[in-house]
């Protein structure tokens, strides 16, 4: 075979072609570019509008994590709770609804939740403190508005609840307060580990999972390490425990698109498609350039 040095041949003739088709070669860099800036604005739109969605359905489902196991008794979370599928996890745990007169047009539940739930779901105090003493509250401004108190932290606040159809009137200093969302579907109020320890102590919790006050039960909220297909993490995560499905109620927290495309792959199909059309749309206009221009 006889070995030819036709490098410099070629880089003659590129840059004749490019030399003698300047506009062609204009216009499909500026094709190029646009087709680009195209591709980058679609993807920048829709995933601001994606995450915009899905933070303001967060604040209407009160909460940040990808699902949870609803009204467990202390038996079950613990089988629960080291799964390795799941990666991070929250506890709150219901206690009862304030019955004040003056909040009978909000909901407003009375509840434990520990740091990681508090700082995740919306709930993080813009003044005061996570409540650590037995009668201290954390509350939103919402409720103080509603109870004419002032928004300011060591103010009392007095709450009439039930524990096991007995009544309680009890006051409570204020050692936080975070900012209320009207879009939520109720207010809720956070006590102290050291009130549950107390007040909750020897609760019949198949009582509560039984008659539905839900008092003294475990919502343990979790992140796996994708928002993929949770319905069936949480489905995996109750198997592996050792527990019935039948028995162990869970949510998804529909705000995350993902569930929604597992719902209604249609909406996947849609995307696919106006993607497909946008490089279509490039590839003919550059194409058309070279070819007649």
């Amino acid at each position: 075979m006889i070995r030819t040095n036709n490098k410099e041949v070629i880089n003659r003739l590129s840059k004749n072609s490019f030399k003698y088709n300047k506009g062609r070669n204009k216009f499909a860099i500026v094709s190029i570019i646009l087709t680009t800036l195209l591709f980058t604005s679609f993807f920048t739109i829709q995933m601001s509008m994606v995450k915009t969605t899905e933070y303001n359905t967060m604040r209407m489902v009160g909460t940040t994590y990808h699902g949870g196991f609803e009204d467990l008794t202390t038996k079950e979370y613990e089988k629960i709770k080291d799964n390795k599928l799941i990666k991070e996890k929250a506890i709150l745990i219901h206690i009862g609804l304030a019955e004040n007169k003056e909040l009978a047009k909000r909901q407003t539940e009375i509840n434990y939740a520990d740091k990681n739930f508090i700082e995740n779901c919306f709930y993080k105090p813009y003044k005061g403190t996570i409540p650590q003493g037995k009668n201290e509250i954390l509350v939103d401004d919402i409720t103080l508005d509603t109870l004419k108190i002032p928004k300011k932290i060591n103010q009392k606040i007095n709450l009439k609840y039930f524990i096991n159809d007995k009544e309680y009137n009890t006051e409570f200093k204020i050692s936080g307060i975070y900012k209320g969302d009207k879009v939520s579907r109720s207010s809720l109020l956070y006590l102290s580990k050291e009130f549950i320890d107390s007040e909750l102590k020897g609760i019949d919790q198949e009582k509560s999972k039984k008659t539905d006050s839900g008092t003294g039960l475990i919502s343990l909220q979790v992140n796996f390490s994708n928002s993929l297909f949770i319905q069936k993490k949480l489905d995996k995560v109750i198997t592996q425990s050792g527990l019935n499905l039948d028995e162990i109620e869970t949510g998804i927290n529909w705000a995350y698109s993902s569930t929604n495309i597992e719902d209604e792959p249609q909406s996947l199909y849609g995307i696919v498609g106006f993607l497909g059309v946008i490089m279509l749309s490039g590839y003919l206009m550059i194409y058309n350039i070279f070819i007649y221009l």
